[in-house]
């Protein structure tokens, strides 16, 4: 047969119930692998469980045979003492000697049994040592352990029916863990202290294995073949794979996985500082934390190996409330793996791409970079497209902005039917192209008067203002070689070219300006309350303002574009930043 190997042993005990009924058995539990760490799933196997008393390898007190099916992830739970064959009196078990499990397992038909392994009960429940003469005052959930002279009960593990605590005694030595798992050579993995976690990886080569680092995965990865961790962390690479889709119903309180802080587990609705989800990783950074929570021992950790046997703390990333750092191996030889990476879980199928990488000599976002703070940078920025400013926000609306040359412009017509103080424009004053209804007003915009244009409650938001004649010339000559504007050349790297504008033989649009004029058309005033519209998918033309009042700016299909008077009372606005 395959070798199996025993990962988790987890025995969880149950407490005593009352006097004269005492359960002479207790929980089992454990995860199976098969030699290559693939898990042994929904595989029928039989079980054989034997107690052995002083030493691994003493006297067998008792020994017994279970029958069972492995879960989906490999997991398999018995009583032990209520197995078939037994062989010997369970409830003579000297407990109050050392007393050693020895699991044997055999799968399918396989002819013998193969010892996984022998390990000492450290921790035994009160309730099977009143059951064969250990006598004293406890209570429900405690449990047995030899303080050097004798057993006796104890509260430092307790164990109900749906938690198992590990609680330290008073007086203890802070700075060593309250819980820890050691490797073989007796180095910490992993290691829980009075105020946070560590887990701890090995910087050596070839420990880069499945069982190398420290992994986040999700339930279903381990019955797939190939499956893949949220996140991953080893000495020079810390790594997010990001979903695509999540399982639905996983996003409560108790899916993925998260670090957060003592306080938050006394409040409603405590925030976490780290979550990982299939799709969403995210960093919740406290804007003041606690005092004296920041030494060595605060947040959560990971580290290597090697620094427990040097004189320093060197943390690959840390979690804390009020930061989160990732230190990178500075190794030129480690090439695409070294830094820090997000990517997903399809790019594995696919060409190997990265949302986010972080390496010694660079940064490199796929995406969307936002930030409300500053950018301070020392050296070049180099861009293959425009430069552009935040969107600004009107009345609930978003316009993206465009910077071309010194100029910075809103890159959409106004759309709002409210002044800057927040009052409502005239009915007279604004108007929408009547084709522009359902859906196109987010394209094409409003048209506005040459009251609304001059009104002292302004029409454009604080800081940007109409455009003035000169700023329509400035923006010209930007794509025109001449000193005065050729229409012609200038105006299709103005238009945008997304399928706004109809087709035309004389004008092709471009837009490499980035300024997207868009054919909002233009309205004239017949009689009263009757307006008559023209121009759209045609003609864009914006108000500006001159020393003798108002102008218009055009640019048509058949004549590229030109400032001139104002032909209309209702024309588009397009805002500049002052």
């Amino acid at each position: 047969m395959r070798q199996v190997l025993l990962l988790l042993l987890l025995s969880l005990f149950l407490p005593v119930i009352a006097i004269g009924q005492v359960p002479q058995k207790f929980n089992y539990q454990a995860a199976v692998r098969n030699s290559d760490g693939t898990i042994m799933a929904e595989q029928e196997v039989a079980l054989k469980v034997i107690l052995r008393k002083t030493t691994a390898e003493g006297d067998i007190v008792y020994q017994e045979d279970h029958t069972l099916t492995t879960s989906v992830q490999g997991l398999i739970a018995v009583e032990v003492g209520m197995g078939g064959n037994p062989v010997g009196d369970f409830a003579l078990i000297p407990w109050e000697e050392s007393i050693f499990i020895q699991i044997d397992i055999k799968k399918g038909n396989d002819a013998s049994y193969v010892t996984l392994g022998v390990s000492q009960i450290l921790s035994v429940p009160y309730a099977l040592h009143a059951g064969n003469a250990i006598q004293g005052n406890a209570v429900e959930g405690q449990t047995v352990v030899h303080n050097g002279d004798a057993w006796a009960a104890s509260n430092r593990m307790l164990v109900s029916q749906n938690t198992v605590e590990i609680l330290p005694e008073e007086g203890r030595d802070e700075e060593e863990p309250l819980f820890s798992v050691r490797n073989s050579e007796g180095l910490l993995v992993f290691a829980v202290y009075e105020s946070g976690a560590k887990v701890y990886v090995s910087a050596e080569d070839g420990v880069k294995g499945n069982r190398g680092g420290f992994a986040i995965g999700g339930f279903s990865d381990q019955t797939k073949e190939g499956g893949v961790d949220y996140l991953t962390i080893f000495p020079d690479m810390v790594q997010f794979n990001i979903q695509q889709s999540a399982e639905d119903g996983v996003k409560g309180n108790r899916g993925g996985f998260a670090i957060g802080g003592f306080s938050d587990q006394t409040k409603e609705g405590g925030v976490d500082y780290l979550t990982i989800f299939p799709d969403m990783v995210q960093f919740n950074i406290q804007q003041s934390a606690e005092n004296g929570m920041k030494g060595n021992r605060g947040g959560f950790a990971v580290g290597g190996f090697s620094d427990q046997t040097k004189g320093v703390n060197h943390n690959f990333f840390t979690v804390s409330p009020d930061s989160a750092k990732f230190i990178l191996t500075d190794d030129h030889s480690k090439g695409n793996r070294g830094g820090f990476a997000v990517g997903g879980f399809s790019d594995q199928t696919k060409g190997y791409t990265d949302y986010l990488t972080v390496n010694r000599d660079s940064t490199n976002v796929l995406t969307n970079l936002a930030t409300t703070g500053n950018v301070q940078v020392q050296g070049d920025i180099q861009t293959g497209g425009s430069v552009g400013s935040l969107p600004i926000v009107i009345d609930g609306d978003s316009y993206e902005t465009v910077t071309i040359g010194s100029q910075i412009w809103m890159k959409e017509n106004l759309r709002t039917i409210n002044y800057n103080d927040g009052t409502a424009i005239e009915k007279s004053n604004v108007t929408q192209y009547p084709d522009s209804l359902g859906g196109a007003l987010e394209i094409y915009g409003m048209l506005y008067s040459q009251n609304a244009i001059f009104d002292s409650k302004g029409l454009c938001p604080t800081g940007w203002r109409i455009p003035k004649e000169n700023d329509w010339n400035k923006l010209f000559k930007e794509f025109s070689e001449y000193d005065y504007p050729d229409a012609n050349q200038a105006a299709p790297s103005l238009m945008d070219n997304s399928g706004t504008w109809l087709y035309s033989e004389y004008l092709t649009p471009t837009n490499i300006s980035g300024f997207t004029a868009v054919p909002g058309g233009y309205g004239i005033k017949v009689a009263q309350d009757i307006i008559s519209y023209s121009g759209l998918g045609q003609i864009a033309h914006y108000w500006y303002t001159n020393l003798q009042g108002v102008g218009g700016f055009t640019i048509d299909l058949m004549d590229g574009a030109w400032l001139g008077s104002a032909d209309a009372d209702f024309l588009s606005v397009r805002c500049i930043k002052n």
